[in-house]
């Protein structure tokens, strides 16, 4: 990361743009799997015109990030663009307008939007990166890379790719968390929407998979978003709540860290403490590749709430934005259902049973639902007509 230009014209707001570079820097440093320069590095740049392919090279870097900082009055104008060094090509830009009432809350409020935008965007460039590569040099990381990158797009056909990509990445380094963890989180995908003939085995390999992870790699927050992701699909959703818990407290700038954390509130019984959650993931992530799972996941705590037509307005949003994503579908038809709406109902739900054609409600009957609002949620689906078995 280069440091940014002061574009004020007042030599004495350097070290406003200087905060945020290194403010910037050291929140990237923690995204887990990322090589990030230290600032004493950096800041030789400082002041000159460079060549990023110059920088790559010196740094040992692929991706630079540069920007600028303009300040005026009670007004604050901060710019950054992500770039891939060797090609020039432009990955992510923003910018950002904000009062500078306080400076440092603005200093933090500017770091935190770049970081939970930027995250998306650097796992999709090196997803690409590793994409161009022959596959027989693909290490540990390549490879689940490119799982995480199907993971943001995951549907009942590319599950298989998923699969196969993370157990590769085992395959290479047998004790790489972040690989045996999006592992978990596919396969409980997979039990969940009834792709395999045995659901149960499926299921028990996901929570093997889910322990190994957080054994391997407990401290990673990515780490703990995939395995709290993988229990909330098998139902256990104490345990899930627990982990989506502590990956949110480890890197609140984790957008959908803070959105699964929201969901699993609302079904502990709290969904608007998952709506707001949620708003907050939204805020932090406005472009993010996954925006329609933060649609659906908020059309699920309106329905837990009893706010029904709420509830079809977001998953509506959800489905039109990602069509083949079954839980938009799902929890359309239970929202509709209780909103008395049954021939819609019956329509979202034969959409969703087009994507996931073994869908019953025995898929949905959790072995750990107690004390939670999830039989809610089955009560809605049985009115909706979805078959028992």
């Amino acid at each position: 990361m280069l440091p940014f230009n002061n574009m004020s014209g007042d030599p004495s707001q350097e070290f406003f743009a200087d905060g945020i570079a290194e403010d910037i820097t050291t929140l990237l440093s923690r995204l887990p799997g990322f090589f990030v320069i230290a600032r004493n590095s950096t800041f030789t740049y400082k002041g000159r015109a460079v060549d990023t392919r110059q920088v790559a090279r010196e740094l040992g870097v692929r991706y630079v990030l540069e920007g600028s900082v303009q300040k005026a009055g009670q007004r604050a104008r901060v710019t950054a663009q992500l770039i891939e060094a060797n090609s020039g090509n432009h990955i992510w830009a923003e910018k950002y307008d904000r009062n500078v009432e306080d400076i440092f809350v603005v200093q933090d409020e500017i770091t935190q939007g770049i970081y939970a935008a930027l995250k998306p965007h650097l796992l999709l460039a090196e997803a690409e990166f590793a994409q161009r590569k022959p596959p027989q040099s693909l290490d540990a990381w390549g490879y689940t890379v490119r799982a995480l990158v199907k993971w943001y797009y995951i549907t009942p056909e590319n599950f298989v790719e998923v699969v196969a990509l993370a157990r590769r990445a085992i395959s290479v380094q047998p004790d790489y968390g972040p690989a045996h963890a999006i592992l978990s989180a596919a396969l409980g995908f997979g039990s969940y929407t009834a792709v395999s003939d045995d659901l149960m085995a499926m299921g028990r390999e996901a929570a093997a998979e889910a322990r190994k992870a957080v054994e391997l790699d407990g401290d990673n927050p990515d780490v703990l978003l995939a395995a709290g992701t993988a229990y909330f699909f098998l139902g256990q959703f104490k345990k899930s709540h627990a982990l989506l818990e502590r990956a949110a407290e480890l890197n609140p700038n984790n957008a959908m860290a803070c959105a699964m954390f929201g969901h699993a509130q609302a079904i502990l019984g709290r969904p608007d403490d998952g709506i707001e959650l949620i708003e907050s993931a939204m805020r932090l992530s406005p472009r993010d590749p996954q925006t329609y799972l933060f649609h659906s996941m908020l059309g699920f705590c309106h329905f837990l709430g009893d706010r029904f037509d709420d509830a079809i307005r977001w998953c509506e949003r959800s489905s039109q934005a990602k069509p083949r994503y079954p839980n938009s579908w799902v929890y359309m038809a239970a929202a509709l259902a209780e909103g008395g709406r049954t021939e819609e109902a019956a329509r979202a739900l034969w959409k969703a049973r087009e994507l996931v054609p073994r869908l019953s409600l025995a898929i949905y009957r959790r072995p750990r639902a107690e004390g939670t609002l999830w039989p809610k949620f089955i009560d809605g689906l049985r009115k909706a007509g979805l078959p028992e078995e």
